[in-house]
C-alpha cells in the first residue's frame, strides 16, 4: 500500500524526532531476540523520505524549495550519534561486517542519504571545459 504524505509535514516531524532522539537515552531491549538495533528509527526515517520523494513525483522546480529542508533533516540524522551501539564486527566468532547489524544499518543510512543527494542535485549543472593548447 502506497500512501503519499506532504513532504513538508513529514520533514518537520522527522526533524523534531531526530532532535528528540539525540536527547533520549534508549535502554537495550533484552526480551526480543530479533532486536533491530539502535538506529532502526534513523533507517526508517531516511527510507521513508526517499520513498516519499519517489511517490510524490515532485518536479524539478518544486524540489529546489524542499532541498534545503531535506538536506537539513539528513544532516541532523547524520549528526545524531547512532553508531553508539554494540558492534559485533570485532568478534572473532562472527563474520565481520556481515554479522554486525550496527555496521549494516549505518551503511544503509549513508547509502540512502547518498542516493537522496544524487536525486536532488542536478547532474552537470555547471560544466567546466578545458581546451588543450597544441
Amino acid at each position: 500500500m502506497e500512501i503519499c504524505i506532504p513532504l513538508t509535514l513529514l520533514l518537520d516531524a522527522f526533524s523534531e524526532c531526530v532532535l528528540r532522539l539525540s536527547q533520549i537515552e534508549l535502554s537495550p531491549v533484552t526480551e526480543n531476540d530479533l532486536e533491530e538495533g539502535r538506529i532502526a528509527a534513523q533507517v526508517a526515517m531516511i527510507d521513508i523520505i526517499a520513498q516519499q520523494l519517489r511517490m510524490n513525483e515532485i518536479g524539478v522546480h518544486e524540489i529546489s524549495a524542499l532541498t534545503e529542508h531535506i538536506f537539513s533533516t539528513c544532516a541532523n540524522l547524520l549528526q545524531n550519534h547512532f553508531a553508539r551501539g554494540e558492534h559485533t564486527c570485532n568478534n572473532p566468532e562472527m563474520d565481520g561486517f556481515l554479522d554486525c547489524s550496527a555496521c549494516q544499518q549505518a551503511a544503509f543510512v549513508y547509502q540512502t542519504v547518498t542516493q537522496l543527494v544524487e536525486q536532488l542535485c542536478p547532474k552537470q549543472q555547471m560544466r567546466i571545459a578545458v581546451q588543450v593548447d597544441e
